[in-house]
């Protein structure tokens, strides 16, 4: 997966980083959990992604919004084609 971060916001209650992000077809991205109260949100620009945590990720498409908590494994896949997409991990502070 290629991520770049076009956006980064801090309150006292949270970062929120907002990233571009490509997932090449038929890749899977797992990631480690983060710290606890982590989320995750993506809009998926074009493509279908199957994203969320490990246990139960969910198929969004084109348009579509999705969201998870990123405190346990979680994964991104493109298992049709290369997804475009923006994603917004918040961690607590």
């Amino acid at each position: 997966m290629d991520a770049v971060l076009t956006e980064r916001f801090e309150t006292a209650a949270a970062v929120t980083e907002t990233y571009r992000v490509r997932i090449r077809a038929g890749t899977t991205q797992e990631s480690a959990a983060h710290a606890p109260g982590t989320t995750e949100h993506i809009i998926v620009l074009a493509g279908t992604a199957r994203v969320g945590e490990a246990s139960a990720p969910a198929l969004i498409g084109p348009g579509m919004h999705g969201s998870w908590a990123a405190d346990v494994p979680h994964l991104y896949q493109a298992p049709s084609g290369d997804v475009e997409a923006l994603l917004i991990v918040r961690y607590p502070q």
